[in-house]
Formats: C-alpha cells, sequence, structure tokens
C-alpha cells in the first residue's frame, strides 16, 4: 500500500488523504477489536491454567452455595480469582467503549474523519489525538498487569520446573507486546502534547515535518502491528504446544524410515528386474551367435568335402 510506509512531502495530496484516512478508520476499529479479543483469551486461559491452586485443605463439606462450589472446583475466591475477573471485567468494558469511540468519533458523519485534515479536527469530530492517546495508554496498563499476573501464579503450579521454565518463556514473550505498546503509546502522546502548529514534530526520537502525514502515521501503525502480532502469538502458542505433546515425533520418525526402506526396497527390485532382464537378453545374444557360427562351420566343411 502506497499509504503507508512512507513520506508525503512536501504535502499528502487529496486523493492519498481520503485512501489515509479511510485505512485509519477501519484500522483503528478493527485493532480495538484484535486486541481486546487476544486479553480475553489470555485471561480465560488464565483460569484455566490457575484454577484451584489456591484450594483450601481445610474445605471438607459441601457449601450452601453448591452452584459456585462446583463451577470453581471451590468454595472461595483466591486472590487470583478476583484480579482475574476485575481484569476481564476491565478489558470487556476497555473494548466497548473504544469500539464505540472510534466508531462514531465524528457521530453519525464517519467521513469527516477521511474527507480533510480540518474536517477531522473540525467540530463533528472529538478530539482523535486524544482519543487515541488515551486508548493506547489505558491498553498499555492493561497490557501490563495481563502480563504480570501469569508470572507471579506459575511458581505455585503442580508442574515440574522444567515445564514451570517453559511457561514462564512463553509469557515472558507477551513482553515484547508489552514494549510495543509502549512504543504506540509515546507517540500519541507526543502528538497530543507538542504544537502541532510548529512546522516539525518529534516523533520517539525521529524530527519530521508536520506536513509528513505519511510517516507519522506509519510509525504509530508499525508499532501497532507488532502489538497485535505479538500478542497473537502468545495466544496461540499454549494451545499449539498441547497439539504437539500429542503429537510423537518418535513415531513419526520411524514411520519416515519404514516409507523411505520402502522406497529404497521397491527401486532395487526394479533394479534387479532390470538386471535379469539383461542378463537374459545377453544370454539370447550369445546363443544366437553360437547358433551363426555352428551353420557357418557347417557350411564351409560341406563345401570342403
Amino acid at each position: 500500500m502506497d499509504i503507508i510506509g512512507g513520506h508525503s512531502l512536501p504535502a499528502i495530496a487529496d486523493d492519498a488523504q481520503v485512501r489515509l484516512g479511510k485505512f485509519e478508520y477501519a484500522f483503528w476499529i478493527g485493532h480495538v477489536l484484535a486486541i481486546g479479543f487476544i486479553k480475553l483469551t489470555l485471561l480465560t486461559f488464565f483460569r484455566v491454567l490457575f484454577r484451584g491452586t489456591h484450594a483450601n485443605p481445610n474445605v471438607r463439606t459441601v457449601p450452601a452455595n453448591a452452584e459456585t462450589f462446583y463451577y470453581t472446583g471451590r468454595a472461595f475466591w483466591t486472590p487470583f480469582d478476583y484480579a482475574n475477573w476485575t481484569l476481564i471485567t476491565l478489558v470487556v468494558l476497555w473494548t466497548a467503549v473504544f469500539l464505540f469511540s472510534e466508531i462514531f468519533a465524528c457521530g453519525l458523519d464517519p467521513a469527516a474523519s477521511w474527507s480533510s485534515l480540518a474536517s477531522l479536527r473540525g467540530q463533528k469530530c472529538v478530539d482523535t489525538f486524544g482519543l487515541q492517546a488515551a486508548n493506547a495508554a489505558s491498553n498499555w496498563v492493561l497490557d501490563l498487569a495481563i502480563f504480570i499476573e501469569p508470572l507471579l501464579m506459575i511458581r505455585v503450579l503442580n508442574m515440574a520446573s522444567k515445564r514451570k521454565i517453559q511457561l514462564s518463556l512463553v509469557f515472558l514473550g507477551s513482553g515484547f507486546a508489552v514494549i510495543a505498546g509502549l512504543l504506540r503509546m509515546i507517540p500519541w502522546l507526543q502528538i497530543k502534547i507538542q504544537d502541532l502548529t510548529h512546522p516539525v514534530i518529534r516523533i520517539l526520537a525521529t524530527n519530521l515535518s508536520i506536513a509528513d502525514q505519511t510517516a507519522i502515521v506509519s510509525i504509530v501503525l508499525f508499532w501497532t502491528y507488532i502489538e497485535i502480532g505479538t500478542g497473537f502469538l502468545v495466544a496461540c502458542v499454549p494451545r499449539s504446544a498441547w497439539v504437539f505433546d500429542k503429537v510423537s515425533f518418535s513415531s513419526l520418525y520411524y514411520k519416515l524410515r519404514s516409507f523411505s526402506s520402502i522406497k529404497l526396497s521397491s527401486k532395487g527390485g526394479r533394479s534387479s528386474s532390470h538386471t535379469k532382464e539383461a542378463e537374459s537378453q545377453e544370454l539370447k545374444q550369445s546363443s544366437s551367435l553360437r547358433s551363426q557360427e555352428f551353420t557357418s562351420n557347417y557350411h564351409s566343411a560341406a563345401v570342403s568335402a
């Protein structure tokens, strides 16, 4: 896409402005859904992984609230339950609020968000820079909380130390998403704080022309892509590990070896059959030569007689 990853100097063209605005409008709506569902996937996975890690050994009878007992596997909530359900509630609210805000940032006239930069900053639209800065900042705080939660709980799991280390490394991978979220938040805060009437704006450690909208948007989009991609990868790794645990690589190796040996034996059988055919042809040729020699010798003997 020519509107992303380049520069728009000395100024962005009108048609490029419209295409960039449409892309941003769709992208920021999609990114809220993607990040929200990735967070919910991780939090629900934590509930499966860490459920019952603080079971109360003194509970011997089924309490009156049997429904809660059978649903959670215990008659009380642990600090993990409170923290996890609090994060789930916050993520659901975050997704709903910012999804609504992104869709209706310009009221019932979404075209105002991409028709021109003046219309985007006009009275029809909210402060989109402030909206994106609030989105990125709150998103980073949630990322940080979700990153810390499993690392604090892994130590109490009833599993081998090697398995704990492997699981910790998987969740440490989400640290890249936290860093990417931070590097996405900083440009939005810089844009919000700096004077946009100044000809030069500083994004991260780079000075850009205020007219170079393509480069400014590309930097923010880049770190958003990294955050979503890393989060998606971390959310999929635990389930993928379960799939690979079910696969026996030793049996797969022996199957491949047997298949290759079958192919080699079939090739060997073909080569042996070709060898036998060649030997039979040589015997036929030698026998025909012998008969020809016998015939010629017989005729020569008869002539001499």
